[in-house]
């Protein structure tokens, strides 16, 4: 028998937010995750009110239980040390953007349908020019 030695990616996964988890995209973002080395959900976000908080990401994607609660606390789970994935709508993205700003993380957007203005805002939040 061999067993395979953990990798960089394997012992220090990077620490996913899911924002807008309960949605088509999201929810393909948390059924792949546990199926790539080296990624794994640790918050999923959706909407204040949204019928779906308070059930598992993992149940709602259809890929059994994560053990992840879907929330609506972006600030509670935004943090330094994780990477948004951000699938919702503008103007939730842009909340979610200065939270990530403000901790110093770093995010990855596949939200669309932003006016100039806000995609100017979301450069200027990632210090670089748009």
């Amino acid at each position: 028998m061999t067993v395979d030695a953990p990798t960089a990616a394997t012992a220090h996964p990077v620490a996913l937010v899911v924002a807008g988890a309960a949605g088509r995209m999201g929810n393909r973002i948390v059924a792949l995750a546990p199926e790539t080395p080296g990624l794994r959900v640790v918050a999923a976000l959706e909407a204040p009110g949204h019928a779906a908080l308070g059930r598992d990401a993992g149940e709602l994607a259809g890929v059994g239980r994560l053990g992840v609660v879907l929330g609506a606390d972006a600030a509670a789970v935004l943090t330094r040390d994780r990477v948004l994935v951000e699938f919702s709508v503008p103007a939730a993205t842009l909340e979610h953007l200065r939270l990530v700003a403000a901790a110093g993380g770093r995010a990855v957007v596949g939200t669309t349908g932003f006016s100039a203005g806000e995609r100017q805002e979301i450069a200027d939040l990632g210090g670089r020019p748009s």
